[in-house]
């Protein structure tokens, strides 16, 4: 393809604009893409590039009597304090090249163009990604309280500091978390964690953890989000659950799940069970070739994300592909090791890939109601001068743009991003407690 040719194809608007930005910004997800997000951090968008965020106390009280005719009482506003934090910034790009753009013409049919085709893949894997961004950052903030990231030589990190009464650690013995709670109240504060099948208490804790949340912090729990290994801790439980079911004539000749337990307990009705297992892919390529051995450290791109015991999966560009365990990982010299034997060779941008789970596996979280109207969280996107398409004022919201390089080498570029992330105004959405792990 010469560059008269890419000029035409830039002329003939085969990546349009309007279809680039309806592709990234007005397609429905999925339904489950982003529920997490949704129940937890709404999305927003604001016209400010600083997030000024008023830190209040919430409603309170009720309003006050008068005569008639009489002097009304005039009321404080809650106590507040501004805090400004700066958003988050996002951007990719896919790049074609001289050998792909050669390819662009349908050699059967000259006039038929294949743009179409490759900017819809193209955008419709970063509108993938852009969602697994805001919910993937979405919940790390609800169930970790805060979230980074290392890569691409940015490090960025997010955290509200939310007070520790929000994060329950379960357990009477063990370590307790950096900035979490040990669970001292109730009835049952001597508990072990869940993964003790035979000596905890899951539905007490629930029940506990309800009444914490409405008499201690004030907020109403409303569901109670869980992965199913953590529904399986309550359903496998032998001290308690069997207790549960054999006196509530509901369960007579039923299998038992969390999902119908919970609602079934008196003091836990109007508590709606969530389990979810969703799972997104982190990938990075090797810096390096690496030849099959008994073992190695993989020189990778970037390894944040990665943890040790994470099953990692490599594919190399002629097809080979097996499981290895990650035994160490380096995010600062990038490097993820494994002790497993592996019997193919790979090249520099062969891949390597992990699955991860949006919802730990050894927490609860229970999603709470607020007496004030105004939300505590949402995910906020804030003003793009990329998505203006002006120097003068941006505009909130996902954004494309394209750019075509039409002298040697030929290349064209088609690109997605959104600048934002979460923002936490105070705490109370929500109250999390970890329930197994160490």
């Amino acid at each position: 393809m010469t560059g008269q040719e890419l000029l035409e194809l830039q002329s003939q608007k085969i990546f349009r604009p309007a279809q680039m930005d309806a592709i990234i910004s007005e397609f429905v997800p999925d339904p489950d893409s982003l529920k997490l997000q949704k129940a937890f951090m709404p999305y927003k968008e604001v016209n400010r590039s600083d997030i000024i965020a008023l830190i209040k106390a919430g409603a309170f009280g009720m309003t006050n009597p008068v005569y008639p005719g009489g002097t009304h009482v005039s009321i404080g506003l809650p106590t507040y304090s501004y805090i400004e934090t700066h958003p988050g910034h996002w951007r990719e790009s896919v790049k074609w090249d001289e050998e792909v753009l050669g390819r662009i013409k349908n050699p059967e049919k000259p006039d038929q163009l294949w743009g179409d085709g490759l900017m819809g893949s193209a955008l419709n894997m970063m509108d993938l990604r852009l969602n697994t961004l805001q919910e993937y950052t979405s919940i790390e903030v609800v169930q970790n309280r805060s979230f980074s990231v290392a890569k691409n030589g940015v490090n960025y990190t997010y955290n509200p500091n939310l007070p520790a009464k929000y994060y329950l650690y379960a357990g009477a013995t063990g370590s307790v978390p950096t900035d979490w709670m040990r669970k001292s109240w109730g009835t049952d504060n001597a508990n072990q964690l869940w993964s003790d099948l035979d000596d905890s208490h899951p539905i007490t804790d629930i029940r506990e953890a309800v009444q914490y949340a409405r008499t201690r912090l004030g907020i109403n729990p409303t569901e109670i989000w869980m992965s199913s290994t953590v529904a399986g801790y309550i359903e496998d439980n032998t001290k308690e659950t069997q207790v549960w079911t054999q006196n509530n004539p509901a369960f007579a000749g039923k299998m038992v799940t969390a999902e119908s337990l919970i609602p079934n307990v008196a003091s836990l009705k109007g508590l709606v069970p969530k389990i979810d297992d969703r799972r997104y892919l982190i990938e990075t390529g090797l810096r390096t070739a690496q030849a099959a051995a008994a073992g190695a450290a993989f020189q990778v791109a970037d390894a944040d994300g990665f943890e040790i015991g994470d099953i990692v999966t490599l594919r190399n560009k002629t097809g080979g592909e097996e499981d290895v365990t990650l035994t160490a990982v380096s995010v600062a010299n990038r490097t993820i090791t494994t002790t497993d034997t592996f019997s193919e060779n790979y090249a520099v941008g062969d891949r390597a890939t992990a699955s991860k789970p949006y919802l730990d596996t050894d927490k609860i979280i229970l999603r709470c109601d607020i007496p004030d109207r105004a939300p505590r969280s949402n995910w906020i996107s804030t003003p793009s001068l990329i998505k203006a398409k002006s120097f003068r004022k941006g505009i909130p919201g996902r954004y494309t743009w394209t750019t075509f390089h039409t002298e040697v080498p030929y290349w064209v570029e088609v690109g997605a991003g959104v600048d934002g992330g979460p923002q936490v105004y105070y705490g109370g959405g929500w109250l999390v407690l970890k329930v197994a792990g160490t």
